[in-house]
């Protein structure tokens, strides 16, 4: 989530259905396109058979094999054909992880197989970047992810594709929330309690990289440094004493394996919280498909998060 004035890159993750798709979407098409397919058989089959007759009578057995042949050469063809033309959507976003391999990759992976559309997600790394390539006259996306605006980073996402005119509207996809991650019994309970203490850094060029390093900046106190070289190496110098204090995103902090460590304690900090939203681009020739991925990953998302809260809500209660 760091946004650095780097050279574009990014990690595009192809999506396909499986071969078992779900009802609905282009399965019924597909289910027309085998109907038709066995008709044409059966109609090619009987003008073959006529054909061969002739051909018996006049020319030799070879030559009306080889024309049966290059016919049904010629139906299985276009059959390959007709799955190759399978519209494919494209989605460009941040490289989150919860687009490159969490529960976005996986919602999409359900999307794909229900609705027998391939998905290609393409994770931009910085999204400064992002901006810029789908601003391309060339860009092929279809929906975008992005931030509204995050003032940290100076960015406007969402904001400046609506002022280029290259969406009509966005809407809330998920929220990223930056974690303060302590000690534990030191009795930090918001960045103001950093005063004095030691907070680990990075500065490398990496995803999640420079927030805490960023915030710490911005708050102006007076806190010593701890430079490491990687946001895993942030919550190891915590669990070891070195660092009293860090800061990581969610997605980051939870996919460590020390984030469950008893040595630790987290803080929320709803001020840097990151709303992402999401939109289909005005000009993409899969309008309709573009909308219904939106809603079938909105839905999902919520129904998750609605699941998440009840379990949460649970736990609370059987501790009580």
């Amino acid at each position: 989530m760091c946004d650095v004035d780097l050279p574009l890159s990014y990690v595009s993750i192809a999506i396909h259905p499986s071969s078992n798709p779900g009802i609905g979407g282009d399965y019924l098409g597909s289910m027309t396109f085998l109907m038709a397919t066995l008709a044409a058989l059966l109609l090619i089959g009987h003008m073959v058979l006529r054909m061969h007759e002739n051909f018996v009578r006049h020319s030799s057995h070879k030559r009306a094999s080889a024309i049966m042949a290059a016919l049904c050469t010629l139906l299985v063809l276009s059959g390959s054909a007709y799955a190759d033309a399978l519209p494919e959507l494209h989605v460009c976003g941040p490289h989150d992880e919860i687009i490159s391999d969490g529960l976005i990759k996986r919602i999409s992976e359900n999307y794909s197989n229900q609705y027998n559309v391939p998905v290609n997600i393409t994770c931009v790394n910085g999204r400064k970047a992002l901006l810029k390539m789908l601003s391309d006259k060339d860009s092929k996306a279809d929906v975008v992810i992005l931030e509204e605006d995050y003032p940290l980073y100076n960015l406007t996402g969402m904001k400046a594709l609506m002022k280029m005119g290259l969406i009509e509207d966005y809407s809330y996809l998920y929220s990223e929330r930056a974690l303060m991650i302590t000690r534990a019994g030191l009795g930090i309970t918001s960045s103001d309690d950093l005063n004095g203490k030691r907070v680990a850094v990075t500065d490398q060029h990496m995803p999640g990289g420079c927030l805490a390093r960023d915030i710490v900046n911005a708050t102006g106190l007076n806190i010593t440094k701890v430079s490491v070289q990687s946001t895993s190496a942030q919550l190891d110098a915590v669990v070891d004493g070195t660092a009293d204090a860090t800061i990581l995103w969610e997605n980051i902090f939870k996919s460590n394996s020390k984030s469950s460590s008893d040595q630790i304690e987290t803080i929320d900090l709803p001020e840097y919280k990151m709303d992402n939203f999401i939109a289909a681009l005005k000009a993409t020739p899969e309008k309709e498909k573009a909308e219904g991925y939106i809603d079938y990953l909105q839905k999902a998302l919520s129904e998750n998060e609605r699941q998440a809260q009840s379990t949460f809500s649970a736990a609370l209660k059987a501790e009580a």
